[in-house]
């Protein structure tokens, strides 16, 4: 907002000095023309703290994507390895006859040894791969 009154000043105290004539005295016209440089060195100023701004904000926001990637894959790993656990608990939960060792008692930490054997092989798989 303030470039936007200092342009306009800065091009109004240019244009005076130049077509002055015989308007302004020696002293007066060098006084209007130090207060135009100095209000160009301002909007000079504007122009590269608004650049540095904008830089500093494209940083923040390329930041907060990788944050955001580091996160995604996070979730995708846990994802991945509770996925297969998942559906073995989904298929033995449900109830209906003829499933194989529902009648034995020790086909429930059968199951959880699956289970436990997956999500390790698939930690270990991620592992070799240094996916983690």
């Amino acid at each position: 907002m303030v470039r936007r009154f200092l342009a306009p000043q800065r091009d109004a105290l240019d244009n005076l000095f130049r077509h002055s004539g015989s308007l302004l005295d020696t002293d007066q016209a060098y006084a209007v023309r130090e207060q135009s440089d100095r209000i160009t060195r301002y909007v000079e100023d504007l122009d590269l703290m608004r650049e540095r701004a904008l830089v500093i904000q494209e940083e923040l926001l390329n930041q907060i994507a990788q944050e955001q990637n580091a996160r995604m894959y996070v979730l995708a790993v846990v994802t991945a390895v509770f996925l297969p656990v998942t559906f073995i608990t989904g298929l033995f939960g449900m109830n209906v006859a003829g499933l194989p060792g529902t009648e034995q008692d020790i086909s429930f930490w059968l199951v959880s040894g699956i289970m436990l054997g997956t999500g390790i092989g698939i930690l270990a798989i991620f592992r070799m791969r240094r996916w983690i």
